[in-house]
């Protein structure tokens, strides 16, 4: 490993009020000879998307290594055959209220020098076991089950966002009650979660597009 990034689809997490997130990654064996026990290792929250067919060192970051943040989870690794377990709750407490910042995780060593490797359990690894895990503790929220209205257009609502999916090419728009708007976004395709503010009872939901415009009234679930 020089290094290593991860993400979770935490859209449908139904945990409300994380208390503690912890990311497992299971290290295979060692792939270095200047790698040893006592090297540090820290996972740090990506701050810019990425997809897994076509990341790099270099792309798509804006430096090489990657973009995240400066601040991490630092842990003293026990070795190979064993779980290497980072505390990354504040995280993916922001991942959750705001899943737009969803961008995943990267995990590197903190050596200065020299080019300690290990070898991480992929999410395609033999062993399922083994592969990367993220255990969120919290309270449970309650989901609402997806509604399809007649446009053909997905809509769900939880305590902190709003998802609306089957979108083509669609302008979204959320306003308060008082008709402020509160995001909005053009030639959204596929899918898009908005986060929203616990001081806010209601809001209004609009979509429009090719043979599309609707308005719905969105009640977070509490």
């Amino acid at each position: 490993m020089a290094r290593v990034v991860v993400k979770f689809d935490l859209s449908s997490v139904g945990i409300r009020n994380v208390t503690k997130a912890t990311l497992g990654m299971y290290v295979t064996r060692k792939y270095s000879s200047q790698y040893t026990a006592s090297g540090k290792k820290g996972a740090y929250a990506l701050t810019k998307a990425w997809e897994p067919s076509s990341v790099t060192w270099t792309k798509p970051w804006s430096k090489a290594g990657g973009d995240f943040n400066a601040s991490g989870n630092i842990i003293t690794s026990p070795g190979e055959k064993q779980w290497d377990n980072f505390d990354v709750t504040e995280a993916v407490k922001q991942a959750v209220q705001d899943p737009s910042s969803n961008n995943g995780f990267i995990i590197r060593f903190e050596a200065s020098t020299g080019s300690p490797a290990v070898l991480y359990a992929s999410s395609i690894y033999k062993t399922a076991d083994k592969r990367p895990i993220l255990t969120i503790e919290g309270d449970m929220t309650s989901v609402a089950t997806p509604k399809v209205n007649n446009s053909g257009i997905s809509v769900m609502t939880t305590s902190q966002y709003v998802k609306v999916s089957a979108l083509k090419n669609s302008t979204v728009s959320l306003f308060d009650m008082q008709g402020k708007t509160i995001f909005a976004a053009n030639n959204v395709s596929n899918s898009i979660s908005i986060p929203l503010a616990k001081s806010n009872a209601a809001y209004i939901l609009k979509v429009t597009g090719i043979n599309t415009n609707f308005t719905q009234k969105i009640v977070p679930v509490r």
